[in-house]
């Protein structure tokens, strides 16, 4: 099992490594189709999670969370605005624990508040993961933040 790569339409804006993956196993994985992995390290993400028997089931993409964040209009005005946040994935142990995965490199999760208050792109995935945390919180659930340092090691 790995993961066979049909590459998708290039995105000259991307470096990325992005394509479907098509090694799943369909009583392991659900969620929609086609599975679309946007970085090596999703793709990595995902042979882990057919590999390891620890993972119940699994998906990607298949949940949305409503976050809000300053930012400014036309006007140049701040303004409060609401957005959707895609997860990456949803897994399921065979413990019966729920986590919703975001998968980024290291260098682009923030440390502390001044990161965050620097960088645009760190204020923005601050805003969606606090949103994704109350939304677990409420399930039960629990978020996870898993870079490629997690994916050298057993995620689960």
């Amino acid at each position: 099992m790995g993961g066979d790569i049909k590459q998708l339409k290039p995105n000259p804006n991307s470096k990325c490594k992005q394509g479907y993956f098509d090694g799943y196993n369909p009583k392991k994985y659900f969620g929609k189709r086609p599975i679309i992995y946007r970085s090596s390290l999703e793709f990595n993400f995902m042979i882990k999670m057919e590999q390891n028997p620890q993972v119940k089931r699994w998906g990607s993409e298949s949940i949305t969370v409503k976050y809000q964040m300053q930012q400014k209009n036309k006007a140049g005005n701040i303004v409060t605005a609401e957005h959707n946040y895609n997860t990456d994935f949803i897994v399921e142990l065979n413990s019966g624990n729920i986590y919703v995965v975001e998968v980024k490199p290291s260098s682009q999760v923030p440390l502390n508040e001044a990161q965050i208050k620097r960088n645009p792109m760190n204020y923005k995935n601050a805003c969606k993961w606090r949103a994704a945390m109350a939304y677990c919180k409420l399930k039960g659930w629990e978020f996870k933040i898993v870079t490629e340092l997690h994916l050298k090691t057993k995620v689960f």
